[in-house]
């Protein structure tokens, strides 16, 4: 006699958290860009370059508390929430930064945090989503989502 399966995780955290990291990743390239055009000269850019900064340290709280909310469901990798704090830590620290007009460490952190959102945006895209029936799971979903063996 088979045992009785769990239920999947329910799918609306990881489709949260999969929004909020698109965003998260369209604002910083947007943000790269108001950059360089404030660097080409179009020095108007510079306010909506700091005005953008500040949406996207908001968005990076929301995305946190959405990891939260993904680990919680369960079944996702163990390093999800502490690098979505990582990542918050680092944004505020750069916004501080270009504030400070310390440029050099301004830049050098800002490629390194939009590569790593970018990544992590590819992660919430290529992680499977639970059952949407909210059926029961197979053998093969006993492995954790976002973990490739």
């Amino acid at each position: 006699m088979k045992e009785p399966q769990a239920p999947l995780p329910p799918r609306w955290p990881l489709l949260l958290f999969r929004t909020i990291a698109t965003l998260e990743a369209l604002l910083s390239l947007a943000e790269t860009s108001l950059a360089g055009s404030f660097l080409n000269g179009h020095y108007d850019m510079l306010k909506a370059h700091r005005i953008t900064a500040m949406v996207i340290v908001a968005v990076a709280v929301v995305q946190a508390v959405a990891a939260f909310l993904v680990r919680r469901a369960g079944r996702v990798p163990a390093w999800l929430l502490p690098t979505t704090l990582l990542l918050l830590i680092a944004l505020v620290g750069q916004t501080g930064l270009g504030f400070s007009r310390v440029l050099a460490a301004h830049v050098t952190l800002g490629v390194i945090v939009v590569a790593c959102l970018l990544l992590l945006t590819g992660w919430s895209w290529r992680t499977p989503l639970p059952a949407a029936d909210g059926g029961r799971h197979t053998e093969a979903a006993d492995e954790p989502i976002g973990v490739s063996s």
